[in-house]
């Protein structure tokens, strides 16, 4: 047992003492981050025995000290305070050498509590609890909109000159600014989040028409799931008449 160890584990046995007892969200947010920063929670020592973690084990560590994943979304962070827990904790990452599975972190530390608090505080069916955005940008270095844009540019590649030439045209119909972003606002409210059109039972009715009424092709078309696509043409189908035939 070193003094290094011994050190470590005084920060941690004060951290999981004030855990249950932390009154405000802002104190838990800075005792974490606190605990992150220090890299003490790595490597330690206390009354249960000798502790080490790996760079991608913060999970562990904070279920380990009755930390629960519901308080995650909770705390007071900072766009990169996110990426700097979610960069501690990325449960998509294989490579041995940066996380372990719960079972594996279990074993090596037979006299904790991670068995019983990976359970009962959440962490198991915690998928996201930073967010997916936080978890996209910590993994890719991009924002979900930046990688969305860099998407769209792929996909309209064979049609980027009249694309831009659209543009163009818009450009210099319009007198300014104001009335540009009237454009764009009007835009918005034809186009849903997915890049198809909201609510357009019209343009879905031509879809389905074009696809001979496949679930499958048009759940990849519009970006939704099976059931979703199904729910939609169901919704089609009780506004419109569409005929097709199935593929011999």
């Amino acid at each position: 047992m070193t003094p290094k160890l011994q050190a470590h584990g005084v920060h941690v046995l004060k951290f999981g003492r004030m855990v249950p007892n932390f009154g405000r969200i802002g104190e838990l947010t800075q005792a974490i981050l606190d605990m992150l920063r220090s890299q003490d929670w790595r490597d330690y020592v206390d009354a249960t025995g000798e502790y080490h973690f790996r760079a991608g084990e913060f999970d562990y560590f904070l279920a380990e000290h009755a930390v629960a994943a519901s308080d995650l979304p909770r705390l007071y962070l900072k766009p990169a305070d996110k990426l700097e827990l979610q960069a501690a904790m990325d449960d998509q990452n294989k490579d041995d050498q940066y996380r372990r599975s719960p079972a594996a972190v279990m074993r090596a530390h037979p006299g904790g509590s991670l068995g019983g608090n990976w359970t009962r505080y959440g962490w198991d069916k915690a998928k996201h609890p930073l967010g997916l955005r936080t978890v996209v940008r910590a993994r890719t270095g991009l924002t979900w909109e930046k990688q969305a844009q860099q998407q769209r540019q792929r996909q309209v590649k064979d049609r980027r000159m009249h694309l831009d030439d659209v543009i163009a045209v818009v450009l210099k119909r319009t007198n300014d600014d104001t009335e540009r972003r009237y454009v764009i606002d009007e835009l918005r409210k034809r186009v849903g989040k997915r890049g198809r059109p909201s609510k357009d039972h019209q343009q879905w009715a031509r879809d389905a028409k074009r696809l001979k009424g496949d679930a499958t092709a048009l759940a990849k078309y519009w970006g939704l799931t099976k059931r979703q696509a199904y729910n939609r043409l169901s919704e089609v189908k009780s506004r419109f008449t569409f005929t097709h035939r199935k593929a011999s």
